[in-house]
């Protein structure tokens, strides 16, 4: 009782503090950073297959990477070691599983398990190729429906390796030789043919395998007899070769840019060497090569061939279809390219191109061949990015109208797209995704347009786009460009440009900086590099929309701008014509032109708030008026002029001390790791994120003389601009307030006089500056700012309380005013501007902020989210700034997702993992969006039968692994034996039964073991089984026992004994007699008792099963005329056979 006393005291001692606002609750066991999935196009990808039975594309990248893509939404990701890049992808048939190869002779064999809701790639089996004279793995093929693996090597050798397990087995025979298979053409001059360049099953004949050597020889070869069946000669050096898809003919594509045609049933009959590209110049080598379609001449593509003097610079794809040639051209290099077919027939539909940076899908059905839209693996940077908003609360009825404006405008096939593999485990009904709102990631892009994605499920797709270049009058925009000037005979071939990736733009100031957008009002601001900013409404239907343009100066007194006036923009007047989607309306332009690095846009207010280096400036856009202008900027950087040789000058001596200070860091002792928290979320880090190596440092932490002039270089401008309707400084009453605050810690407030809604286009706005301003003592710059109601909310818009979307504010005095610097954040109350809580960060390690966010609970509390240049992300509760989280959530040397990093306010997070792909993380396990799928083999369809390796030449069969534990050779030899039992049934039931014969005689018969004595008519005789045993052993130790189980994994696949029976009544031709009809009943046999066996789901064994099932069907056979009576006697000697192997095994 006095421990108990005791406990209750101490727990009621040291018991938190509550949280000071509303019902928000303790949040710290809530949040953790959590790795949810990537958006965007893969980096530095290096090989792609596709799976005609799983319809399903991989893509392998240089960091070992994997990413297997279905239909939208299914998407599976797996990684190698990090040292080995993914060089080849082999998927095996219908099985669930594929084959990668390595670039350090490793080859990895890959399941797809189920489990639950969701679909993952498991390593099951590794095999590093190590054999002597193999050196590195050139290519790797896989026959469908065979057992084994052909991977040659750069040695010239080839091994078979098992598929299932990739076992290599040393043998001899499992190798096939360089020497061996090119004796006959070499003679007594052996030369080494080179390395495997091409190796290929023949479509037609499974046990006929291509080779080609780098050297030219090709050689046609058998598995099952272990030898060469034709050789073909060499005529140039190998690139690559192909079979057409009736099997007899086959392509290979050499160095000199010629593409040569063989038979393959006879080596004199060389179908002839092609030059696509002529003969007259030197082309290039043709590196990728693939023939499809049923007609003779078919469908050849290939890559490369062009000449090396007049297309040097081109990379292209040509498809040659008869004399029909068409180049597609591309902006980066080709990686390798697939076919996807119909799903109905070998037909290809489909030509996937796998670039450098991008991936592209061409219709080979449609006339003229366009692209098909992703639905999925969009490049971000076809312009780089410059900018990321990400907007949540999006109506449906606007996110459909966003897809609808982007349909109309996309000039591309209409076909769906092909990879439809895969089956969703969570769909919404129609209704549930109208009530429901979507999210959507706003990019802006150098080239001055915004893209919206739509981010409401795994998979980020495009859905609109708008561009600002045609906007303006005098900008740097390059022109169409024209084919060259060729005579008319010399305009071949076609060049067809294909693929969105342009990285190049010759007028930076078009770049979008600022992006602002309201989805309850589908307003929209964004802001440029050239100090344009522009007001966008949507309108569903196409029209001339009124454009209206504003200048604000922003100069000192007596400043002379006159020779910065050339760098100015200048706008399209009057009107426009402008398609569906987002339409220019108004135009603000800031004069000297200077960067925006502020916006903000209230459209409860009418008002737009843009700050730049010079100052900011406060907008009415409804009636396109100038309210207030502030000039932040100093006189002595005013006076600042720097010649083009200066500004090159000091950039190259920046650029020189970033590299000298990263070498120092590199060289040096690097960073110290903070002190861990008493919490268990903040000792937590994430695992998936690698932290500096022990013993490191930290850098030299900067002195105010630094710090003092690092701040002078940012100069005092804008950084951060805010409206909110609240309790302004030294004003008891709610007022609209505008806030500035700049880079040197200082905040200007402004007044806001609103007419009355139904007045508000016609009468203008009142600003007065208030006298009042706030300033912070350590002038650090003002990254983010925010206002939050007495309960620490957000201060919801009268658009988000009228359409419901968030609650009204608690109006209670004081509000909070936050402040986010680089160095700590700091609450203060309004309206008297005293101090509330303080965070600082680089006081205690020398971190700095590097990007903040707000976040919203369920109950609508906000929360305050910061990211530091140690990749740590940091959660506070506002207004006590009480730490909720703290943990690791990207590198501490990842300076591109330490810049790019957004929050959202539903806690998610984005950050650029690479130029080209997006990393979504989620602050704890239940905000994380995952795919939520299965993976799944489509229908068989009718193809050739080939030969297995290891048969003989006999027919190769078409089963495949069910699972990873369960072998296909093992259930081809329990069907053997099965057939010969049912054979011998048949030939029994070809004669008629005597009268009165058991069904024991039959079992006798077929056995070979004499009959037993006969005994008086029973009438439920059964069939003799041994004891049972004392203690059975688990799983199958004997043939018995073998095929029990076997019948077991039958049965559950598709009721097996149920197809032997009617397999039966098909070939049973005994003809129906009445003397023949038997006078005893059915005989039922009784089966052993013994454990159940791991292949059974429920609690009989394996053998009981399969005599209940038999003896069903038999019972109802029974009461059928005599045919089907002498078929259940059949099905009872199957029993009996059962039951007699059981005992012979048992008694062995």
């Amino acid at each position: 009782m006095a421990g108990a006393a005791f406990r209750r005291l101490k727990a009621a001692i040291f018991k938190p503090s509550e949280p000071a606002f509303g019902s928000t609750v303790e949040l710290r066991e809530e949040y953790s950073v959590v790795r949810s999935v990537e958006h965007g196009f893969p980096h530095r990808p290096s090989a792609i297959s596709f799976s005609p039975e799983l319809r399903v594309l991989a893509l392998g990248c240089q960091s070992g990477e994997i990413f297997v893509f279905g239909k939208s939404g299914v998407e599976v990701t797996a990684r190698h070691d990090p040292d080995s890049s993914v060089q080849q992808i082999v998927f095996l048939g219908r099985q669930m599983a594929m084959v990668t190869v390595g670039s350090e002779n490793d080859i990895h064999l890959w399941w797809f398990e189920n489990v639950e809701d969701r679909c993952r790639l498991k390593e099951k089996r590794f095999y590093q190729v190590v054999y002597p004279g193999s050196k590195r793995v050139s290519v790797v093929c896989y026959p469908a429906g065979s057992q084994y693996l052909a991977v040659g090597t750069e040695g010239g050798n080839i091994l078979l390796i098992g598929a299932e397990d990739l076992v290599f087995s040393n043998k001899m025979e499992d190798i096939i030789f360089w020497n061996r298979a090119t004796e006959i053409m070499q003679g007594t001059n052996k030369l080494h043919p080179g390395s495997v360049e091409a190796l290929s099953a023949c479509p037609a004949d499974l046990d006929k395998l291509l080779i080609g050597y780098e050297k030219g020889t090709l050689v046609l070869w058998s598995i099952s007899q272990r030898s060469a069946i034709r050789h073909f000669p060499a005529i140039q050096y190998l690139c690559t070769a192909s079979w057409h898809p009736d099997g007899r003919m086959f392509a290979s594509a050499h160095e000199d840019g010629s593409i040569a045609m063989w038979n393959s049933e006879d080596e004199d009959d060389h179908g002839g060497s092609i030059k696509p590209y002529g003969v007259r110049e030197e082309c290039r080598k043709i590196q990728h090569l693939g023939w499809k379609g049923k007609e003779r001449d078919g469908l050849l593509v290939f890559e490369g061939g062009l000449g090396r003097q007049e297309f040097a610079d081109r990379f292209c794809i040509s498809v040659l279809q008869g004399k029909d040639l068409v180049a597609f051209e591309f902006t980066s290099r080709i990686i390798a390219f697939t076919f996807v077919d119909d799903g109905v027939t070998d037909e290809p539909d489909t030509l996937i191109v796998l670039c450098e940076e991008e991936l592209v899908a061409i219709d080979l059905k449609t006339p003229g061949m366009p692209s098909i839209p992703k639905p999925y693996l969009y490049s971000l940077h076809d312009s780089p990015l410059t900018c990321i908003q990400h907007v949540t609360n999006v109506p449906h009825d606007f996110w459909q109208a966003l897809r609808d404006a982007h349909v109309r405008t996309a000039e591309k096939s209409t076909r769906p797209w092909p990879v439809d593999g895969g089956i969703l485990k969570s769909v919404g009904s129609k209704a549930q995704e109208e009530d429901s709102d979507h999210s959507i990631l706003v990019t802006g892009h150098e080239d001055g347009s915004i893209r919206f994605w739509d981010a409401t499920d795994v998979s980020m797709s495009l859905m609109y786009k708008v561009t600002t270049n045609n906007l303006f009058l005098n900008v740097d925009v390059p022109p169409e460009e024209e084919e060259e000037e060729r005579p008319e005979a010399e305009k071949w071939p076609v060049f067809v440009k294909t693929g969105t990736f342009d990285p190049f733009c010759d007028d930076p100031r078009l770049a979008i900086m600022q992006i602002d957008m309201c989805p309850l009002s589908r307003t929209m601001a964004v802001g440029g590099y050239g100090g344009q900013v522009f007001i966008f409404d949507f309108s569903p239907e196409a029209m001339l929309s009124q454009f209206s343009k504003l200048t604000i100066e922003m100069k000192l007194d007596g400043e002379d701008i006159s020779r910065k006036l050339n760098e100015v923009l200048e706008f399209q007047t009057g009107s426009l014509e402008a398609a569906a989607g987002f339409q220019a309306s108004v135009g603000l332009l800031t004069c000297p032109p200077s960067p925006i690095l502020a916006l903000s846009l209230s459209t409860q207010f009418g008002l737009v708030g843009m700050g730049c280096r010079r100052g900011m400036s406060i907008v009415d856009y409804f009636q396109t008026r100038e309210l207030a202008t502030e000039c932040t900027i100093l006189e002595e950087e005013s006076r600042q002029t720097l010649s083009r040789l200066q500004s090159i000058r000091k950039s190259f001596r920046l650029t020189m001390r970033q590299i000298r200070s990263r070498s120092i860091h590199v060289m040096g002792q690097g960073r110290r790791r903070r002190q861990d928290y008493d919490t268990p979320m903040a000792k937590s880090t994430s695992a998936m994120v690698a932290a500096p190596p022990p013993g490191r440092q930290r850098e030299k932490r900067e002195t105010e003389e630094e710090i003092q002039q690092r701040r002078n270089q940012l100069g005092n401008g804008i950084r951060c601009v805010h409206f909110a309707k609240t309790f302004g400084p030294g004003i008891s009453t709610l007022s609209a307030t505008g806030f500035g605050c700049t880079n040197s810690g200082r905040t200007f407030l402004y007044s806001l006089e609103l007419p009355a809604d139904v007045n508000r286009h016609q009468e203008p706005v009142t600003v007065r500056p208030i006298e009042r301003e706030f300033s912070l003592r350590h002038g650090a710059p003002i990254l983010a700012f925010t206002v939050v109601d007495h309960s620490g909310r957000h201060i919801a818009s009268s658009f988000e309380i009228n359409m419901k979307r968030a609650k009204r504010a608690d109006n209670r005095t004081p509000h909070y005013a936050v402040f986010c610097t680089e160095e700590q954040v700091k609450v203060v109350t309004l309206p008297a501007l005293k101090g509330h809580a303080k965070f600082k960060l680089y006081d205690s390690d020398g971190s700095q902020l590097q990007r903040i966010g707000f976040i919203e609970t369920e109950d609508g509390a906000q929360l305050v989210a910061i990211v530091s240049n140690d990749g740590e992300a940091i959660v506070l509760s506002l207004p006590d700034l009480q730490v909720r989280m703290r943990s690791t959530a990207v590198r501490w040397d990842d300076f591109r997702g330490q810049r790019t990093f957004v929050f959202t306010r539903r806690g998610e997070a984005f950050h650029m993992r690479s130029p080209s792909q997006l990393q979504r993380l989620a602050l704890g396990p239940t905000r994380k969006v995952s795919p939520k799928c299965h993976m799944a083999v489509r229908a068989e369809r009718p193809r050739r039968r080939g030969t297995s390796p290891t048969s003989s030449g006999a027919a190769a069969s078409s089963e495949d692994i069910g699972s990873p534990t369960e072998s296909g050779m093992e259930r081809k030899r329990f069907g053997s034996a099965l057939s010969s039992a049912l054979g011998s049934i048949f030939q029994r039931n070809r004669t008629p039964t005597p009268t009165g014969t058991d069904s024991r005689d039959v079992s006798s018969q077929v056995l070979g073991k004499p009959t037993p004595p006969a005994t008086a008519p029973r009438s439920k005789p059964s069939v003799k089984t041994p004891p049972p045993a004392t203690s059975p052993p688990a799983g199958p130790t004997n043939e018995a026992d073998f095929f029990a189980d076997q019948a077991a994994h039958a049965e559950e696949e598709g009721d097996f004994i149920s197809d032997v029976l009617s397999g039966m009544d098909s070939f049973h031709t005994a003809p129906e007699s009445s003397s023949t009809t038997p006078t005893q009943e059915h005989a039922k046999p009784v089966a052993k008792p013994r454990t159940p066996s791991k292949s059974s789901g429920s609690g009989l064994t394996a053998h009981e099963r399969m005599v209940k099932a038999a003896e069903e069907r038999g019972e109802r056979l029974a009461a059928t005329d005599v045919r089907t009576k002498k078929m259940a006697d059949s099905a009872a000697g199957l029993l009996a056979i059962s039951g007699l192997m059981a005992s012979k095994g048992q008694k062995s």
